[in-house]
């Protein structure tokens, strides 16, 4: 028999125990509902930790594969997992790392002080920068022929600059003598004049490439004027004027060349002994580079300024043409040295004498020197043979 004591403690304990579970599950309810909205499942674990049941963290992370998901964290809520998880970190395709400020530094001391031993790396309290160093390869023997020789053409533009203009400069100061020789009209020094003039010819790289000078000059797009301030012989300037002033009572006053546009002009001015005027008498006629005449034996030697007579225009301003080709006249001229601002001939030898001793004998009788001509008009009206300015 049960007594009614008995059965009533029996209820009484049976009440407690539906109690005591209905508490703990709403507190397990009420725990969780608090808890971050990232963890989506949850185990309740009985009282006495059966080893066989599954705790929160294996809920988590038994289907998750290794590795990956780091992905769907967000970067905030990284130090709340395992220390696994950190370990994992997405590799950067660039080789230039950043650690973050509020994770303190980056680099471990090891890598640190092997970039530092590389010169490569910047290393500064939170960030880390390392540079891309150039790969050396060894060059072949193409490559070192190659710079070789790169590098000799480089020093000869160089040693070539600087001669050209220690040249110049030597040039410019040889001009400037034979200038205040030539202002003298009585009494010059004809032996320092010649030594200029043999020190400038010498000075020229060769007769080739100052007849090409020339030629540029001729064929620029402007005239430049020139006045003969010296001529060894009579013979000379007659080989490039018309030698009219050899006529009784003439005297030759001056001659001007004018070169420019493949064009040459030579003006005489002639002065006549008496109540007269002066007279100028102007040759034209186009200018060429060519070689010398085989008559000369210095065939392929060296080449001559031509310049080819086909007009002129008389003392009275009458031009006649050469009409016929056998009237043509046809000059050959040595150049010796030419700049803008100087230029000197000589009349063609039979000797290749370019520079030599025998040039200059003589007192350089085959010579023609002419110097820039700034202002060719007030020297036309000095002469008073400028029609214009009466």
């Amino acid at each position: 028999k049960i007594s009614f004591t008995n059965m009533l403690s029996t209820r009484n304990s049976s009440s407690s125990s539906v109690r005591s579970r209905t508490v703990m599950l709403i507190s397990t309810t009420i725990i969780m509902t608090m808890m971050p909205s990232r963890i989506s499942s949850f185990a309740i674990v009985p009282r006495s930790g059966s080893t066989t049941s599954r705790t929160i963290d294996n809920v988590l992370f038994a289907k998750v594969k290794r590795g990956s998901l780091y992905k769907n964290v967000d970067a905030g809520d990284m130090d709340d997992l395992p220390k696994k998880m950190k370990s994992y970190e997405k590799k950067s395709s660039k080789r230039t790392t950043s650690a973050s400020s509020q994770g303190g530094d980056a680099v471990s001391p090891d890598l640190a002080q092997w970039a530092a031993s590389q010169g490569s790396a910047t290393i500064s309290g939170s960030s880390t920068t390392i540079q891309d160093q150039p790969v050396k390869v060894a060059p072949t023997k193409k490559t070192r022929k190659s710079e070789k020789k790169t590098t000799n053409r480089r020093a000869l533009q160089l040693e070539r600059k600087t001669l050209q203009k220690a040249q110049t400069k030597q040039q410019q100061e040889i001009v400037r003598e034979l200038n205040e020789i030539f202002e003298v009209e009585k009494g010059r020094d004809i032996a320092k004049l010649m030594s200029l003039l043999q020190s400038l010819v010498q000075s020229s790289t060769s007769s080739s490439s100052a007849a090409n000078d020339l030629k540029l000059l001729s064929k620029g797009p402007m005239n430049k004027d020139y006045r003969m301030v010296w001529v060894g012989s009579d013979e000379a300037v007659c080989h490039v004027g018309t030698g009219l002033h050899n006529v009784p009572l003439a005297r030759l006053q001056e001659v001007f060349m004018t070169i420019g546009k493949g064009k040459v002009e030579i003006q005489e001015i002639i002065r006549i002994i008496g109540p007269f005027p002066n007279v100028k008498n102007t040759l034209q006629g186009k200018t060429s580079v060519t070689k010398p005449t085989k008559n000369l034996n210095q065939q392929g030697k060296t080449p001559y300024f031509r310049i080819t007579y086909d007009s002129m225009i008389d003392g009275l301003g009458k031009e006649i043409m050469a009409g016929k080709e056998d009237n043509i006249r046809t000059v050959d001229l040595e150049v010796l040295y030419a700049t803008e601002s100087v230029i000197v001939c000589q009349v063609p030898q039979e000797e290749d004498n370019v520079g030599s001793d025998e040039m200059f004998a003589k007192n350089g009788e085959a010579l023609l020197v002419f110097f820039e001509e700034e202002d060719l008009d007030a020297q036309l009206v000095k002469n008073r043979v400028d029609f214009k300015a009466d």
